[in-house]
C-alpha cells in the first residue's frame, strides 16, 4: 500500500495531467491497485460516425490503469494492453473506467478494465500488464527538483 505521500504525489500528478484535461477525464478515485475515472463524450471525441473515437473510450480505461497501477505509490508504466470496444455511445453519455488488479509481483501486475457508461452499460473490456520501476513517488519528485 502506498505511503500517504508518495499517493498524494500521484493524485497532483494525475489530476494535473495535460492529457486527460484535454479530453476531459476526471479521476474519482485512486488507490492501490483501484482507480475510477469518468469523462463524458463531447462532440470532439466523436468519429465520422458520430459515435466515440475507440481512442476516446481507450483512453478512459488507460486512466483508470494508470492510476490503479500507479496507486502503490510506486512508479509503474504499462507494457501492454488489450482492450474489446463492445458498445458505442451517444454524445453526452457519461463513461466511467473502472480498473482492479488482479494479480502482482515486485515487477509486474495485471489488471482488469471497464468502461461503462452512466447507466452501467459496458463499452469496452480490457486486460492491461503494468512494471514497477522500484522508484517510489516521494523519489521521484526529488529528483526532479532542479530540473
Amino acid at each position: 500500500m502506498a505511503e500517504n505521500k508518495d499517493l498524494e504525489i500521484l493524485k497532483g500528478l494525475l489530476n494535473s495531467d495535460a492529457f486527460a484535461q484535454n479530453v476531459g477525464i476526471k479521476y474519482e478515485e485512486v488507490r492501490g491497485g483501484y482507480c475510477r475515472v469518468r469523462m463524458t463524450v463531447g462532440k470532439q471525441h466523436l468519429n465520422f460516425l458520430s459515435n466515440p473515437h475507440g481512442a476516446a473510450v481507450f483512453a478512459v480505461a488507460d486512466a483508470a490503469f494508470a492510476g490503479s497501477c500507479n496507486g502503490h505509490g510506486e512508479l509503474a508504466v504499462a507494457v501492454t494492453v488489450t482492450v474489446d470496444f463492445l458498445a458505442a455511445v451517444k454524445e453526452g453519455t457519461a463513461l466511467i473506467g473502472e480498473a482492479t488488479e488482479i494479480h502482482r509481483t515486485r515487477k509486474i501486475g495485471h489488471y482488469r478494465l471497464e468502461v461503462r457508461t452512466d447507466s452501467g452499460e459496458l463499452a469496452a473490456q480490457a486486460k492491461g500488464t503494468a512494471y514497477f520501476l522500484g522508484k517510489t513517488f516521494t523519489d521521484w519528485e526529488k529528483s526532479q527538483k532542479g530540473k
